[in-house]
């Protein structure tokens, strides 16, 4: 299923590609350039940030909160597995 979402996104891409180029010939010089997902229906480009070490941290906090906390539900035992896995 995989496989077959991603060759809807290539095609999806595909037809994009061409109608970017075409509205790119026909603009007005001014004008923003098109780009192939402004023609591919429920695409969305997400800017992503850079994370500064503190946000970094804060993530790897919440994981080490979030990882002792089910140490705790578990009662211990993926410690006990883990160790017995390093001998």
């Amino acid at each position: 299923m995989e496989r077959y979402s991603a060759g809807l996104e290539r095609q999806d891409y595909h037809a994009g590609l061409i109608c970017s180029v075409l509205a790119n010939i026909n603009r007005d010089p001014k004008g923003k350039p098109y780009t192939p997902a402004d023609f591919m229906p429920g695409h969305q480009e997400t800017k992503t940030q850079k994370q500064t070490p503190t946000d970094m941290l804060k993530v790897v906090k919440m994981w080490q909160s979030a990882l002792e906390a089910k140490e705790k539900k578990n009662g211990g035992r993926n410690k006990k597995l883990m160790d017995r896995g390093r001998r």
